[in-house]
């Protein structure tokens, strides 16, 4: 009898095994459908980073009188303390978050400009209004390089693979007018970079492009994005960037036709760049500047528009804004003039 129970109880504790066993790889997240083509070794996931707080938004250089800043941001559900933790740029250089910075609450931004101000100007540790402003010393003033450089988080002085938690490479490149497409670089020759490869928080030989940054723009995480890849990351002009608070749906680039074009086509295709997430594209043509009664006043799905009607001779202004599932509208684009002839 005692070797039949013991039996059964075996049987179970091998059935209860298995059950747990199967509820567990049930449980495991699909990852992302990847658009480019990647190793899925090196990709993140919100789990790597489990601590909530992300590089949220970037601005390498800003307008004059202005300075660069860079915005953490809280996606956890719970306060954390960030106290030591360190940013880097390519150069090795290193800002250290102040020991009198409180618990950063869930769905918070801590601000660092990086104005040089650091005891000239206080810092702002008051979370009230869901923000704490900080200030760098005198020798990290103009922290990054505009042309191309990277930022990494780290928990604290040792910089490592078991110790970075958020990463991102840019670099200026040339391309044609109204793309957004990131790219690959030669190698990964820096220590930082390798570090983010292991810790699987950023793609192999990879980097956000930058062409279409101007001053005081920024380069931003997509709206509660977790920097998988670069094509997480988009450019913000100035006037779309939110220091503070969340990034913002981002704005259409225009593709063609060129901006100050002219052309005998009466029925000129209007294209644009994709927005990741956008359910519709609200396109606006007129030949008054202020679109005070748009001849073109359209949502369309998709980021194409080729006019049902001929167009008059006349110069034309056109615009366009993205719209998400949401309804989250982004920022109009920048205006973009063409002048329509017979020859």
């Amino acid at each position: 009898m005692t070797t039949f129970f013991g039996t059964l109880g075996g049987i179970l504790l091998v059935l209860v095994a298995w059950v747990v066993f199967v509820g567990q790889e049930g449980c495991v997240p699909e990852q992302p459908i990847q658009e480019i083509a990647s190793n899925n070794s090196n990709q993140s996931n919100l789990f790597v980073n489990n601590l909530g707080i992300r590089i949220n938004e970037i601005v390498p250089e800003n307008t004059k009188g202005e300075y660069a800043w860079l915005e953490l941001y809280n996606m956890g559900k719970n306060p954390v303390n960030i106290k030591g933790y360190q940013l880097t740029n390519r150069q090795g250089n290193a800002y250290t978050i102040p020991d009198l910075l409180p618990d950063v609450p869930a769905n918070a931004f801590v601000l660092i400009i990086f104005d040089g101000r650091e005891g000239i100007t206080p810092n702002d540790y008051d979370f009230n209004d869901n923000k704490a402003i900080l200030h760098t010393p005198s020798r990290l003033k103009d922290f990054f390089k505009v042309n191309g450089d990277q930022c990494a988080l780290y928990t604290g002085s040792i910089h490592s693979s078991e110790t970075i938690i958020d990463f991102v490479m840019w670099r200026k490149e040339e391309i044609a007018p109204g793309g957004l497409e990131g790219g690959e670089i030669e190698g990964n020759n820096n220590e930082v970079l390798v570090n983010a490869i292991n810790a699987k928080i950023w793609k192999a030989e990879s980097y956000v492009n930058t062409a279409l940054l101007t001053p005081g723009g920024s380069i931003g995480l997509y709206p509660e994005k977790d920097n998988n890849r670069p094509d997480d990351w988009v450019i913000y002009r100035k006037i779309e960037t939110t220091p503070g608070a969340k990034n913002a749906v981002p704005a259409p680039y225009w593709r063609s036709p060129q901006s100050g074009a002219a052309t005998t086509d009466h029925q000129i295709p209007f294209g644009w760049t994709y927005v990741k997430n956008a359910e519709s594209y609200w396109l606006q043509v007129d030949n008054d500047p202020n679109f005070g009664l748009p001849e073109i006043d359209i949502q369309l799905p998709e980021e194409v528009y080729k006019p049902k009607v001929p167009l008059a001779d006349d110069t034309y202004y056109w615009r366009v804004k993205a719209i998400d599932e949401t309804s989250a509208e982004s920022a109009w684009s920048e205006v973009a003039e063409i002048k329509i002839f017979t020859p």
